[in-house]
């Protein structure tokens, strides 16, 4: 009802003029509210800012301030729903939102807001009805398509997810988030250069976006383009220091290229910042165990096992457990861990593949030792044969051998991925490090014998796919090459110290035929036997022993005859001994 004139009658009834009445009631009382509209839109604004500059405790109280004048005043209901959500109390941020959406339910931002408090408490289902309020109010809300393929990644649902970012990046091209988002999925599913390609896109829109520039060097990273990854993550970390990630993808590049002095702090500034961070655990774990710290190495990759022990970090650290524990004869605690890590067998994609071939080969290392015959144990007095080399150590660890009618015990040194070339090579390079490192720990005119296996004599690695690269080149002079410089830098620094060298020939092929074509099999022989030739020849010229498992594994053309194989590449422990009884070529 509008208010009477001045001179008419007064509703109250009470039989005077309105202005002789309640007219100056009424303006006071409008006044009165006019004063608290503006007191609380003052409050608001005034919140926004402090909120907007971090001040988060100023911000709660003026909107604390705005809903004792109006205690169901939507903005302050939602700016406080807001705060509670960035502080980690979802439950409260939604029951604040959800008021604020009671007295204003025709907001898009509210109800995408809830969204985002709902997904954060763990209720996706909720959180996409509430995108989908808002979305039904305003089509155009790229937001709440954003935020609601957030949630159909989260779940798996990637196709949804993707035509969520799609949609949002159809209304507002510059959207830096979703662009940022969709290459995330892209990266995920290996689909590298379209992710690069979100990720700069993302990066021309908001150069400043830290988080893209560090994905956009995981992308570049599994592309191969490692310096220009390297690049990215530095640059990632000027925009943002704090910015955990960034510090342990460089960390693991770095650790790739074995810099372990400058990866290690990589990953410790990473934990400083994110104490709770299982692939920085995982990734210092590694580079430890590559620098010889081994009690180091199995507490950060314990501790990476705890945080994720069904995710990638987790994992690979279980089965890095039951290698440093096979290693340290804790037989029960490498099976423990194998039995853990068993998952990954089940992982697709080549970050998987090291760890799960790793994993594979250690179980049927273990479940070969649980059958073996209690006389194959180490005998008493045995003198120690130091097993350096690559995964093929496993296989000789803690097998006891004759030697000229001498007992031996063999003791396994990791030198994980090493192959030949690495040793052989003119430049330094970590492998020779870690190399040089293990020999000047075994004891002055100890006997050590080099197990380094087929890693390098594969038909997709090392000396076939450097064959590739120089036509002019046969493969019995790549092989002698690489065995000759391989022998000479291994003679060289055994001679430093007095030491003994076996050389631990290469065992012929035991991967599955139907894999290869003829050709490539035949090719693979043909090294094997030249590669062999060429090991026991210089090997016995440069006064070191030879092992001759090639002759011991053949049924003739370089073919495994399959009697001493645990897997497709590596030995039984028992092929270990019967080389040293019937195969072994002293000088």
């Amino acid at each position: 009802m509008e208010n009477p004139g001045r001179n008419d009658s007064c509703p109250c009834g009470s039989g005077k003029k309105y202005k002789q009445c309640c007219l100056r009631r009424d303006e006071a009382l409008a006044a009165s509210g006019r004063a608290e509209t503006a007191a609380i839109r003052k409050h608001i604004q005034a919140a926004l800012e402090h909120h907007q500059a971090g001040r988060i405790s100023q911000a709660e109280a003026l909107c604390q301030q705005a809903l004792r004048i109006d205690r169901n005043h939507p903005d302050a209901l939602h700016l406080l729903g807001v705060i509670a959500r960035q502080a980690g109390k979802y439950d409260m941020a939604a029951e604040l939102i959800n008021r604020a959406i009671r007295a204003k339910p025709s907001d898009p931002v509210y109800y995408n807001d809830l969204g985002i408090a709902y997904n954060a408490s763990n209720r996706p289902e909720e959180a996409i009805a509430s995108y989908r309020h808002a979305i039904a109010i305003k089509p155009d809300c790229a937001e709440a398509h954003n935020n609601m393929g957030n949630i159909f990644k989260d779940l798996n649902r990637l196709d949804e997810a993707i035509a969520c970012y799609h949609q949002a990046i159809r209304i507002k091209p510059k959207f830096a988030e979703a662009h940022f988002n969709l290459g995330n999925i892209f990266k995920d599913r290996g689909r590298l250069d379209e992710a690069a390609g979100c990720y700069q896109k993302s990066l021309a829109i908001k150069p400043g976006f830290a988080e893209a520039c560090c994905n956009l060097g995981v992308a570049l990273g599994d592309l191969g383009k490692i310096d220009a990854a390297i690049v990215n993550f530095q640059k990632a970390l000027r925009l943002k220091p704090d910015l955990a990630e960034a510090h342990n993808n460089l960390g693991g590049l770095l650790k790739d290229r074995r810099k372990l002095d400058e990866a290690i702090p990589c990953f410790r500034k990473a934990l400083a910042i994110k104490p709770d961070y299982a692939d920085a655990y995982n990734n210092l774990g590694d580079a430890l165990k590559n620098r010889g710290e081994v009690q180091e190495a199995i507490a950060c990759c314990q501790k990476a096992l705890s945080l994720a022990p069904g995710g990638l970090p987790g994992l690979d650290s279980a089965v890095r457990l039951a290698t440093l524990y096979y290693l340290q004869d804790d037989l029960p605690q490498a099976s423990r861990m194998i039995g853990l890590a068993r998952p990954i067998l089940g992982k697709t994609g080549r970050r998987f593949r090291a760890a799960q071939a790793y994993c594979q080969y250690a179980d049927k290392l273990l479940s070969w030792w649980s059958q073996a015959d209690p006389a194959f144990r180490p005998p008493e007095g045995a003198e120690t044969i130091y097993a350096i080399g690559d995964s093929h150590i496993l296989s000789a660890h803690n097998v006891p051998v004759l030697k000229a009618g001498k007992p031996f015990l063999c003791r396994g040194r990791w030198i994980e991925g090493c192959k030949q070339w690495h040793l052989g090579n003119g430049e330094s390079n970590p492998y020779k490090d870690q190399f040089n490192s293990m020999m000047e720990s075994i004891p002055h005119h100890a006997t050590i014998l080099m197990c380094i296996g087929e890693i390098d004599c594969r038909p997709d690695e090392g000396i076939l796919k450097a064959l590739k690269k120089y036509p002019g080149k046969t493969v019995e002079d790549i092989a002698l090459a690489t065995a000759t410089a391989y022998l000479k830098y291994v003679s060289r620094v055994a001679a430093a110290r007095s030491q003994k060298i076996i050389i631990g020939g290469v065992p012929a092929t035991n991967l599955p035929s139907a894999d290869f074509t003829g050709e490539e099999l035949e090719q693979l022989a043909g090294l094997l036997d030249s590669f062999n030739r060429a090991l026991r020849e210089h090997s016995l010229k440069a006064g070191m022993d030879f092992l001759d498992v090639f002759a011991m594994t053949g049924s003739g053309g370089g073919i495994s005859d399959g009697r001493w194989h645990l897997d497709s590449t590596h030995l039984r422990p028992d092929a270990i001994a019967e080389a040293f009884g019937k195969h072994y070529r002293p000088l």
